[in-house]
């Protein structure tokens, strides 16, 4: 994590610090399913997910890269 980015937490209604875990997330377009890890970012005061824009855009590329390894 860079030292200076922070997240939007919903529940503290603040920017937090926090931690990362990869999930697998899943997606389907037409009748194909796709799956892709994806980084989510915990609070880590309340560990509740939060929102972290660079992260966002990392899990479009990491879905986007899926779909098209699988097309």
């Amino acid at each position: 994590m860079n030292d200076l980015e922070k997240g939007y937490c919903e529940k503290c209604d603040e920017l937090v610090e926090f931690y990362t875990k990869e999930k697998e997330e899943f997606f389907v377009v037409g009748n194909k399913r796709y799956s892709y890890s994806a980084i989510v970012p915990y609070c880590i005061q309340c560990n509740e997910e939060v929102t972290v824009d660079s992260i966002v855009d990392e899990n479009i590329r990491r879905l986007d890269e899926a779909y098209r390894e699988e097309k």
